[in-house]
């Protein structure tokens, strides 16, 4: 997919920087070249990006190199957390229970996540975003609504270790968010089980 113009002009804008603006956009569009992203998935990055950097203008930066270091990164999880992401069907969740209210908390949530685990190592958000996506797939139950409550409980309570508990300790971090993630996953599954 080829971004229009006004979008473009839009994220030069906001990036407040026109080559940094082009270069982000690139990067969106050879992540969807490379199917890494399906076009639905690519304009809802770029709408969140709109979104973000419209309340947190002292985060384009951030978030640029955020969207470059996941473009470049050759992790395993990069690929993992993008084949689950493309398997989420935006469109109906838009259409059926993503109110505004939930869209910003998703957008926002995850941002503020992703920001705090990059200021402990820069592989982290991919990683540990890949783990969160992974668990709320193996939650049992056709219900959207429980799944995205439970996506947003992972990443509050994923984001609480990061910022109190383990600030200088990645690799404790990993362990504690997935050791909480799988336990969750678990319980839940257990409790849907014997409904």
């Amino acid at each position: 997919m080829t971004f229009n113009e006004n979008l473009i002009n839009i994220i030069i804008n906001l990036l407040n920087n026109k080559r940094k603006g082009i270069k982000l956009i690139k990067y969106i569009e050879k992540m969807e070249s490379k199917s890494l992203v399906n076009n639905i998935i690519a304009l809802f990055i770029l709408k969140s990006i709109i979104i973000i950097i419209s309340y947190y203008p002292n985060k384009r930066i951030f978030i640029y190199n955020f969207i470059k270091s996941i473009y470049k990164s050759k992790l395993k999880a990069k690929y993992e957390l993008f084949k689950n992401i493309n398997t989420i069907d935006l469109l109906k969740y838009e259409n059926t229970i993503l109110d505004d209210y939930y869209m910003d908390k998703l957008i926002f949530k995850t941002f503020n996540f992703i920001y705090n685990s990059y200021q402990i190592n820069k592989k982290l958000p991919i990683i540990l975003l890949n783990e969160i996506i992974l668990n709320v797939s193996k939650i049992k139950t056709d219900d959207t609504l429980l799944k995205i409550q439970l996506y947003l409980l992972y990443l509050n309570k994923s984001n609480h270790f990061t910022i109190k508990n383990f600030k200088n300790n990645d690799e404790q971090l990993y362990l504690k968010i997935m050791e909480f993630c799988g336990t969750t996953t678990r319980l839940v599954n257990n409790y849907i089980s014997i409904k």
